[in-house]
Formats: C-alpha cells, sequence, structure tokens
C-alpha cells in the first residue's frame, strides 16, 4: 500500500486537474524556460517582453507588468495582456516601493 500511493495520488491529481481545468505549473520548467531566455537574449526589451510571455502563459496569468525604475523615476515598462498603458503616479510608485509583499492593483 505504502509503495502504490505516490503513484494513486499522481493519477487522481491529473484527473482531478483535467475535470476541473486546475493544471499547477512545474516551477522548474519555468525557471528553465526563464534562464533560457535570459542566456539567449542581450536586448532589454526583447528580454523584458519574453520574459513577460514566458511568465503570463505557463503562471496562466491575464496580465502582468515590468517597471524598472531609475533613482525613483519610472525608466521603462513593459506589459503583457495590458489593453492600456500603465499610468502610475509617485504616491503609487512610493507604495510599491515600501511594501515586500505582492501587491494587486485594485488594492492600491
Amino acid at each position: 500500500m505504502a509503495l502504490s500511493f505516490q503513484r494513486i495520488r499522481l493519477f487522481l491529481e491529473q484527473l482531478t486537474d483535467k475535470i476541473f481545468y486546475k493544471e499547477r505549473y512545474d516551477s522548474n520548467f519555468v525557471l528553465g524556460e526563464l534562464s533560457k531566455k535570459m542566456s539567449s537574449t542581450l536586448d532589454l526589451n526583447d528580454l523584458g517582453h519574453g520574459m513577460l510571455q514566458i511568465l503570463v502563459q505557463q503562471l496562466r496569468l491575464t496580465h502582468a507588468a515590468f517597471i524598472l525604475l531609475d533613482n525613483d523615476h519610472i525608466s521603462s515598462v513593459k506589459s503583457e495582456g495590458l489593453t492600456s498603458n500603465l499610468n502610475l503616479d509617485e504616491e503609487e510608485m512610493r507604495l510599491l516601493g515600501e511594501t515586500a509583499n505582492t501587491l494587486v492593483f485594485d488594492d492600491l
């Protein structure tokens, strides 16, 4: 019984994932894809968009963005899945910089 438990658990997880469309992402695969992208691209624009595409696709996100700061000023914004550009003001940037937790824009 103890030897077959892992196989049965894996089978049941795959079955329920298919039924409820709740497939989990493989963190090793995602990190591998990100590593490949970072090692194959030197252009910052291509790197940002490529990494965002991987993250949105693999983590099943609706949209995501990278915000690059230079001395507390936005120097570049890369986004995927957004219909409009991000418009962040100084107060929102300060709030993002002060927190160590993930924030949802609706929470801002």
